[in-house]
């Protein structure tokens, strides 16, 4: 969202250029529409219970212990990151990295380890 005081506006742009320029959508008329969305998205009472039950088994499927479960290639992974980082810390450590490559690859790391360890953890709360 970009904000011009001057205009007293906020608005929205498009990522991608369309016909060669870029969008732009008035705050106002995307928030209104989003609230209504919502609004449409609530869950009838009745369907609660089956979208309850749904949802449990879900989780448990996510969460079992096999190999090709959610949890098991999600804690293999995070693994992979561990020695993944073992070796930028040795290669900068050796001048085989630069600094400014290292800072990249480590963020990049810490970015992947922390949306895998919210899955863990959102996995095996449930």
């Amino acid at each position: 969202m970009t904000t011009q005081p001057s205009k007293r506006i906020s608005y929205y742009r498009s990522k991608t250029k369309i016909n060669g320029s870029q969008v732009y959508y008035n705050c106002r008329e995307i928030d209104e529409d989003a609230c209504e969305v919502v609004k449409s998205l609530a869950i009838q009472p009745e369907c609660r219970p089956q979208l309850q039950n749904t949802l449990k088994q879900w989780l448990e499927d996510m969460g079992k212990s096999d190999e090709g479960s959610e949890l098991s290639r999600a804690r293999q992974r995070l693994e992979f990151l561990v020695t993944k980082r073992k070796n930028i810390n040795r290669m900068a450590a050796e001048e085989i990295i630069n600094w400014d490559e290292f800072k990249e690859l480590r963020d990049e790391l810490e970015g992947e380890e922390a949306t895998l360890k919210t899955r863990i953890v959102f996995i095996t709360r449930y």
